[in-house]
């Protein structure tokens, strides 16, 4: 019974092996013999979750738009030329100029514009964004005056040549101090500066003429302006002092040499070039003026440098005119020249020896000196005729130099 119930075990495994892991199955174990019953497989039906929700979208930030930064504006008074900075991201610029508006492209940073010599000028720029990321800058404007071109040459001339002189030491280590420039000359690459001067070791004023070969900076070959000048001028400044040639024209020695050279002047004894521009309508101004002995102690010898002008036509001449006489009893040289001023000398002789005309350079300086020097008084210890009370210092600033005048107690004016 034990081995046959060992069989139909095994014969139950083996149906159930045939059947497959589907099938439920119960066994009668406590009967030999055994009923398999087969029962239908369950099927579970689960709910269908509900589909995962769409996320909640989340707004675009807000853009930012950025400020174009400002553009720099610079005006070239000399060119006419207005210019700016280029302004990264900027699609173009507005440009206004005393009160016309335009609209340049990107690529525009600068433009020549109108405005004539002494006009007032209001010139603006502003970068212009694309309208989403970047706006419109904030607009640039500069505001002046145009300058006369001359009087800023002249400016210029005067202020470097005083810039040079502030520093130059000649031989013998004696500071040279300026106290007039009395013409400028520029020939064959030459500047040429005549000045009235004085040093450390002569009381009396000399006349020199300091002279720097620009050769090695300038080549004028056409007609030289103003303009040309104050270029040439600039260079004084690389000049090293032995470079500079300095010639002695003059000295103020006689006390006697005005009172001579207007007795020169108006004698109707003098002959020559001189005399010929004076007859012919030209007015002379004396540059300077200083005489010397000839050859023998009573001979008379006036060396002179002139501007002689009609209307715009200036020259600056230099001139010596040798004068003899009777000795008439005078003794010493000072008592012979006085003798000719005052008329007492007797058979009086006048011979012009030399005269020599400057390039038209010195015209383009003296005209422009004419026009743009201001010939203040100097005023030193300091009465006024309306009893107002001023005193003056000079002081210089950026390369220029400037008087100040203020109220004082006591003083009197010089011309």
């Amino acid at each position: 019974m034990a081995k046959f119930s060992v069989k139909k075990a095994l014969a139950v495994v083996g149906c159930l092996t045939a059947l497959g892991a589907g099938v439920f199955f119960g066994i009668d174990a406590v009967s030999d013999d055994f009923n398999v019953v087969f029962y239908p497989e369950t099927t579970i039906t689960r709910p269908t979750p509900d589909p995962t929700p769409d996320p909640i979208p989340v707004p675009d930030p807000t853009p930012v738009v950025v400020q174009l930064a400002a553009p720099a504006v610079t005006y070239d008074q000399e060119t006419n030329l207005l210019s700016w900075s280029e302004v990264d991201n900027a699609s173009g610029y507005r440009v206004t100029v005393n009160g016309q508006t335009k609209d340049y492209g990107a690529d525009t940073t600068e433009l020549e514009v109108t405005i004539d010599e002494g006009d007032s000028y209001t010139m603006s720029v502003q970068a212009l964004g694309d309208g989403e990321n970047y706006s419109n800058s904030e607009i640039s404007t500069i505001t002046g005056e145009r300058e006369n071109l001359d009087q800023m040459y002249y400016e210029q001339i005067e202020d470097n040549i005083y810039k040079f002189f502030e520093d130059y030491m000649y031989a013998g280590r004696n500071k040279v101090e300026i106290q007039d420039i009395l013409n400028i000359d520029l020939q064959n690459n030459v500047f040429s500066v005549l000045t009235k001067c004085n040093d450390e070791n002569r009381p009396t004023t000399l006349y020199r003429t300091f002279s720097f070969d620009l050769s090695n900076y300038i080549n004028y070959t056409n007609d030289i302006t103003l303009k040309d000048l104050a270029e040439a001028s600039n260079n004084i400044k690389n000049i090293e002092d032995s470079y500079v040639n300095v010639q002695l024209n003059a000295g103020e020695n006689y006390s006697f040499a005005d009172n001579l050279y207007n007795k020169l002047i108006s004698d109707n004894l003098l002959n020559g070039n001189l005399k010929s521009f004076i007859d012919n309508g030209y007015t002379i101004n004396k540059l300077y003026s200083e005489p010397d002995m000839g050859d023998l102690s009573k001979d008379i010898v006036v060396n002179t440098c002139v501007k002689l002008q009609k209307g715009n036509d200036i020259k600056v001449v230099t001139v010596q005119n040798f004068i003899t006489q009777k000795f008439n009893n005078a003794y010493g040289f000072a008592q012979y020249a006085q003798a000719y001023i005052d008329g007492t000398a007797e058979d009086v002789e006048i011979q012009e020896t030399a005269f020599t005309e400057s390039s038209p350079v010195s015209s383009i300086w003296q005209a422009a000196n004419d026009k743009f020097d201001k010939q203040e008084q100097k005023v030193t210890n300091y009465k006024n005729l309306n009893n107002i009370k001023y005193e003056s210092m000079l002081y210089s600033q950026n390369g220029k130099q400037y008087k100040l005048t203020y109220p004082v107690d006591d003083y009197t004016i010089e011309y």
